[in-house]
C-alpha cells in the first residue's frame, strides 16, 4: 500500500491518507436440512463440495484519518492512528456455488445467487505502531491495525431460486504493516 502523513509545524496531531491492499478470504458452508433424493443425490454433492471451500477475495481500503506521535524528532517514535473510508472488494459475500461432476460431465451449480452484488463497505480502522529512524529522510515503520468493515450475510435458508433473507454485520480483520518511511520536511535556510 502507500499511506501519506502530515504534521503541521512537526506537530503530535497530523494527518493521513492510506491506501492498501487487505487479503480477505470467505469460508463457505452448506447444511441441507432435507435431500429429496437423499444422500448422494446432485444436491447432496454439492453441498460437501461447497462446505469447507476458501474464496479469496482481494479488497482495497481507502482510508484517512488522524495520526498522534509521541515525539517528532525521537529515533523510535510510537504512534496511534484512527480513521475511515471505504472498502472495495472484488466478490460477493452472498454468492455459494461450486463445480460438481454429474454424469461425467463437470457442471456449475448455484445455490445462494446474487442479483445485485455489493463491492464496497464503510470501514474504520485503529492502528498503533512505531516508527525507527534508519537515516536521515528515511525510516522504518511497524503497525497493527484493526479494519472493521460491514459485510452482507446470508440469514436463513434459501428457496428454489437461491434467494434467502440477508442482513449485514461488521467483522474486524486484523493487519499488520511493515514499512520504508521517506521524510519530507521543509526546511528554511539560515541568513548569515
Amino acid at each position: 500500500g502507500l499511506s501519506v502523513a502530515y504534521y503541521p509545524g512537526g506537530a503530535h496531531l497530523g494527518y493521513y491518507g492510506d491506501v492498501s491492499f487487505v487479503g480477505l478470504s470467505i469460508e463457505d458452508g452448506c447444511t441441507g436440512l432435507y435431500f429429496t433424493a437423499g444422500p448422494g443425490s446432485t444436491n447432496d454433492i454439492l453441498c460437501q463440495t461447497i462446505t469447507g471451500n476458501s474464496v479469496n477475495m482481494g479488497a482495497v481500503a481507502f482510508t484517512a484519518g488522524l495520526t498522534m506521535r509521541a515525539s517528532a524528532f525521537g529515533i523510535t517514535t510510537p504512534f496511534l492512528r484512527a480513521g475511515a473510508g471505504v472498502l472495495s472488494f472484488s466478490q460477493s459475500t452472498l454468492d455459494m456455488s461450486a463445480l460438481v461432476i454429474n454424469n461425467g460431465l463437470p457442471e456449475l451449480l448455484s445455490v445462494v445467487v446474487d442479483n445485485s452484488p455489493n463491492h464496497l463497505s464503510p470501514a474504520i480502522t485503529f492502528g498503533a505502531g512505531v516508527r525507527m529512524a534508519a537515516s536521515p529522510g528515511y525510516g522504518v515503520r511497524l503497525e497493527i491495525a484493526d479494519l472493521i468493515a460491514r459485510f452482507q450475510r446470508l440469514e436463513g435458508p434459501v428457496n428454489t431460486l437461491g434467494q434467502g433473507p440477508v442482513g449485514s454485520r461488521y467483522y474486524h480483520h486484523l493487519t499488520a504493516y511493515i514499512g520504508l518511511d521517506i521524510v519530507l520536511e521543509k526546511k528554511r535556510g539560515r541568513r548569515y
